[in-house]
């Protein structure tokens, strides 16, 4: 019985640990609250694209930090341009 316990638990927390937050599915409010509980580098801002010659919208989201490292560009490949380091 125990030892059921244990493995359901660990179950449980590594389950917990292996999430990615997705946040082009969350909505507003959500980015807002989660945004209100992290630092400035960590905000997310998300955008709907619209791909040529499609109308369907396409919704991409980057941290403040991926955004002004310039680590990733527009097209989600990686940027020539300069980079921006912060002291953590």
């Amino acid at each position: 019985m125990k030892s059921l316990f244990l493995v359901c638990l660990l179950m449980v927390v590594s389950a917990c640990n292996a999430a990615e937050v997705a946040f082009e599915k969350m909505s507003e409010d959500e980015l807002l609250a989660y945004n209100g509980s992290v630092g400035y580098l960590d905000f997310v801002h998300c955008s709907d694209d619209v791909r040529l010659g499609s109308f369907i919208r396409k919704r991409s989201c980057l941290t403040m930090r991926d955004i002004l490292e310039g680590g990733i560009s527009r097209l989600n490949t990686p940027s020539s341009s300069l980079s921006i380091t912060f002291a953590k």
